[in-house]
């Protein structure tokens, strides 16, 4: 029997309030070939939850892995055996295809002063206490959903196109004398800088979208207050046990 058709209301796949338990239950959790946590970042949120829940509904959103390291090393990696295997070609070839026209980092500058914006407003958000957070405009969870998406993707990026620049950079060094060489280190050197810049602001900005633990037994301090009782009681059945 198809469960799912005799539902009444939203979609399972749009309700929220089943993706996040489930959610919390499986974080790997897929429904058809989305991810849940991706559905449910996506699902409309009840204008009558208030602010708490609101944030508790992002919370689930955003459970996501953080970008492991070797990611990073990976794109670099195959961005510079890429940058000096066009620049080798080139070099054979007689075509300039080294070095980065102005505007490239110009952009990716841009771009990354945009992402680590939004993520900064996303913290700032996050990080306010729930008093007064409740006076602040909620925060739509789509938006800080890709907000960070955007920041994993510029890391990543920023990794590959610096491996890229920095290939295009190393091949030309011999050839430096060279006035169309000389020219294309300068870019080659200018656009790796910004590209490493925004891997930076890319790993950066996913560290600001975490999401702090909110008060409950997720919560730091909780979690402190919970294991000085222990102590206090392990002492005072130690205490006791002395006595008798």
């Amino acid at each position: 029997m198809n469960l799912t058709a005799r539902c009444r209301g939203p979609p399972r796949r749009n309700h929220a309030a089943v993706l996040a338990p489930w959610l919390d239950m499986d974080p790997d959790a897929r429904l058809g070939k989305d991810p849940v946590s991706f559905l449910l970042a996506m699902a409309p949120i009840p204008r009558k939850w208030t602010a708490d829940r609101q944030l508790d509904h992002r919370r689930y959103a955003m459970k996501a892995r953080r970008t492991p390291w070797w990611c990073y090393v990976l794109a670099a990696a195959l961005g510079l055996l890429a940058g000096m295997g066009l620049a080798k070609y080139g070099e054979i070839s007689g075509l300039p295809l080294v070095g980065a026209p102005w505007i490239v980092p110009v952009v990716l500058a841009i771009l990354g002063f945009v992402v680590l914006y939004m993520a900064l407003q996303i913290h700032k958000y996050t990080t306010t206490d729930p008093e007064k957070r409740a006076q602040l405009k909620p925060l739509d969870p789509q938006k800080a959903f890709a907000t960070l998406v955007s920041c994993k993707a510029l890391g990543v990026a920023g990794a590959a196109l610096a491996g890229w620049y920095g290939g295009q950079l190393i091949m030309s060094l011999p050839h430096g004398e060279a006035t169309f060489y000389s020219q294309a280190i300068l870019e080659c050197a200018i656009a790796a800088i910004v590209c490493i810049a925004d891997m930076i602001i890319g790993i950066v900005g996913e560290w600001l979208c975490q999401i702090p633990p909110i008060d409950g037994p997720e919560s730091p301090k909780m979690k402190t207050a919970t294991q000085r009782n222990r102590y206090a009681a392990a002492a005072t059945k130690s205490a006791t046990q002395t006595k008798a």
